[in-house]
């Protein structure tokens, strides 16, 4: 990325419009996270929309968040990559993320890869519909699975855990959920009006390795519940 260009990117006229979906983009994602484990540190990756002053058109960018800010080695690692599967005639525009940056990002986008969850709830889940669901959770965005629903399934953690003994799991506790919106037009990646109403389902594989497309066997329904902005919304309800 050109300094001009990354000058645009950290000024406060960026955009953040969406996650950057689709078959060749997961293929990339999958390609690039050996390069994210390698790294001893704390390392967030994301693929996005973004818009930056008066543009109409939507740069598709590699967002990284990393304790360490800026790292020139690995971006021309994933810009290899990046030509290899490509082309050289095609570029790929690299952000390293400030905090205030990932906080606005994250409402609209989900990380396709993560070191370390992030230090504050996307939102909180409950059910007013029981399902032994009904204890408010802080909810982390893990990842974005694909398949048959038009909004795709987000991967979370979740704190506190769901026993798993109502789920015939023992003493294994459940600590990550896959949600999909229950409603038509409704998304639970970029959310405007809260709640929004969910399907929660279980992972039936302790290791899902780096695949973005779910398979129906790869998860096991848990109930019906609500995705709130704040802890305190999501008491109020029940």
């Amino acid at each position: 990325m050109s300094k001009e260009k990354l000058d645009s990117f950290i000024s406060s006229s960026t955009r953040f419009v969406a996650e950057q979906t689709g078959i060749p983009e997961n293929e990339f994602k999958e390609a690039i996270v050996g390069l994210f484990r390698e790294q001893n540190r704390l390392l967030r990756a994301y693929l996005a929309q973004v818009k930056c002053g008066e543009e109409i058109d939507f740069n598709i960018v590699l967002c990284i968040a990393s304790e360490n800010g800026e790292d020139e080695k690995l971006a021309n690692d994933i810009a290899s990559v990046f030509r290899r599967m490509f082309g050289s005639h095609e570029h790929l525009d690299i952000l390293f993320l400030s905090s205030s940056q990932e906080t606005e990002l994250r409402k609209v986008c989900c990380p396709f890869f993560s070191s370390r969850r992030f230090d504050r709830p996307d939102f909180y889940l409950t059910s007013s519909e029981g399902y032994n669901l009904e204890e408010v959770r802080a909810c982390y965005k893990e990842r974005r699975f694909m398949n048959g629903h038009p909004d795709g399934y987000l991967l979370c953690e979740i704190e506190p855990p769901i026993l798993g003994q109502p789920h015939g799991l023992g003493g294994q506790d459940i600590h990550r959920v896959v949600l999909a919106s229950r409603h038509a037009g409704y998304s639970v990646f970029s959310i405007k009006d809260w709640p929004v109403y969910v399907h929660v389902a279980r992972l039936t594989c302790d290791d899902f390795g780096d695949k973005f497309i779910i398979a129906e066997n790869d998860i096991e329904s848990i109930g019906w519940a609500e995705i709130y902005e704040s802890s305190a919304a999501a008491k109020t309800s029940l």
